[in-house]
């Protein structure tokens, strides 16, 4: 496809727009690879800076990612997940039938940092657990799950259990039952460790979940966080307006 010079609309735009088309109509679907800048270029009949602009454009929006090494794809749909019930993060991706993968990156006992002991009610320097995990699906990092648990619980974490057992199970089993937990929601940039785990750029838009878990006596059991792609996923809370009958 030759795109006209005479046309007043930017040759990059119309790149832009072509592409970008094909996506909405499915005919480029999620994790689709689009053809090389060089095979752009001769499509269109255009040069590869104006390719590239057009891509990235494309990837500010949201639309693609570009990969080094690799090219550039179709970003997969963003994963939601609705605040209603108490799960894991790993967990609640499960209970809406998606594949996950999973690959511990630590799992240790390490004297708690002062927020962690804060969190925890510790004293600082006290004996946590602390797992470090990676969650991806469909081949991608989706979060950084990263968790402190008391020492004193007595919970025997391994990678190995880790990775066929959800947490809030494992502390279940063990006769700790999660009842309730205050979260925190927050958008933070990537760090170089963030970045590297989870496979993008310094700088790139996380979304960042706290949470503190306790059981019904009030025991917090975890201090936890996960570093979400800021690409791939999103929150939803349904609001609900009470009316209340006026005085008479």
């Amino acid at each position: 496809m030759v795109i006209s010079i005479g046309n007043p609309i930017p040759l990059y735009h119309r790149i832009k727009t072509a592409i970008k088309e094909a996506i909405q109509e499915g005919r480029l679907k999620p994790g689709d690879q689009l053809p090389p800048e060089r095979a752009l270029v001769e499509e269109y009949g255009v040069s590869r800076i104006t390719v590239r602009q057009a891509l990235a454009e494309l990837e500010q929006e949201g639309l693609v990612m570009r990969q080094q090494g690799r090219g550039t794809f179709v970003t997969p749909q963003k994963l939601a997940q609705p605040l209603v019930h108490l799960t894991g993060f790993a967990e609640e991706l499960a209970g809406q039938g998606v594949a996950t993968s999973m690959r511990v990156v630590a799992v240790r006992t390490v004297p708690a940092p002062p927020e962690v002991a804060l969190h925890l009610h510790l004293d600082a320097g006290e004996k946590v657990v602390f797992i470090e995990r990676i969650i991806s699906t469909s081949g991608q990092p989706l979060l950084l799950d990263t968790r402190y648990l008391p020492a004193s619980l007595g919970l025997v974490v391994s990678s190995a259990l880790l990775v066929r057992q959800p947490i809030y199970a494992l502390l279940e089993n063990a006769g700790h039952h999660p009842y309730a937990a205050d979260q925190t929601i927050e958008a933070v940039a990537a760090g170089q460790r963030e970045a590297k785990l989870l496979e993008v750029k310094i700088g790139t838009p996380l979304l960042l979940i706290k949470r503190v878990t306790v059981d019904e006596t009030g025991t917090v059991l975890e201090y936890a966080s996960a570093a979400y792609r800021g690409d791939r996923y999103r929150y939803i809370i349904r609001l609900q307006r009470h009316n209340h009958l006026s005085e008479e």
